[in-house]
């Protein structure tokens, strides 16, 4: 197994992408701390990974708050004793356009989407530094790179992770490399509304959706693939580096 008695921290790994790679890290053999701020949530994935056959922790976590961050790290250090990998998947993603974003709006997007990765990387990294090696996996979006209407704070926080990406890989290195996904459009119960029938939004999807070289939307399962590679041995020589899975969207 690729990931064999490894240790690794996951936020918002209640549903979604983030729940996609907990449990594909427990196939291959990671034990986990799934922090979550819906802790029902993480208790359900936690229990799912417990019949794997693999440890797993549920914390509760406000990921913008830097106490219950520090909380987090400090219990999985006392209970699992080491941290071999961080994925920083919790995130929001509001729509509302430039003149439409109220300030609280604004900063709550940064505070969860950025400045959460930032916090969890600044606790994470010493004790990996310590153990000579670490994992460290960001979770960004196509819309770091090409952006888009009435997504103004997320597009722009997403753009950050990119940068923090970058800035953490060349401080960190050697012992930690720090990589980053972007996913496009991905199957989840955010984008359930573009599934349905008959409706504007699923219409306009379908529509888009031919204009892709891969004309389909992304499984939350293909995402965590990529971050299981990134995880294992087998991404030693990558770092500071944005892999983007979009089923190429970007190319029309």
């Amino acid at each position: 197994m690729r990931l064999e008695n490894r240790i690794a921290v996951i936020t918002g790994a209640g549903r979604g992408i983030g729940k996609a790679i907990a449990l594909r890290f427990a196939e291959e053999g990671a034990d986990l701390v799934i922090a979550d701020v819906d802790m029902d949530e993480a208790q359900e994935t936690a229990k799912e990974i417990r019949v794997i056959g693999r440890k797993s922790i549920a914390v509760e976590c406000d990921v913008a708050n830097s106490s219950q961050v520090r909380v987090v790290v400090q219990d999985t250090l006392q209970q699992l004793g080491r941290i071999d990998v961080l994925v920083n998947n919790a995130g929001i993603r509001p729509i509302s356009s430039l003149l439409e974003t109220s300030e609280e709006e604004w900063n709550r997007t940064m505070a969860v989407n950025l400045t959460a990765q930032f916090l969890f990387i600044k606790e994470v990294a010493p004790c990996m530094v310590k153990q000579g090696k670490g994992k460290i996996i960001n979770m960004a979006s196509v819309l770091a790179l090409k952006p888009n209407r009435n997504r103004l704070a997320y597009a722009v926080s997403k753009a950050g992770v990119a940068m923090l990406t970058k800035c953490a890989a060349l401080e960190l290195g050697p012992e930690i490399s720090v990589n980053a996904i972007a996913p496009g459009m991905i199957h989840t119960s955010m984008t359930d509304r573009y599934l349905q029938e008959d409706t504007p939004d699923s219409m306009a999807m379908k529509a888009l959706l031919k204009t892709w070289p891969i004309p389909r939307m992304g499984r939350a399962e293909e995402i965590a693939n990529m971050a299981v590679f990134l995880a294992s041995d087998e991404s030693d020589f990558c770092t500071g580096s944005l892999f983007v899975m979009d089923g190429g969207s970007m190319l029309s």
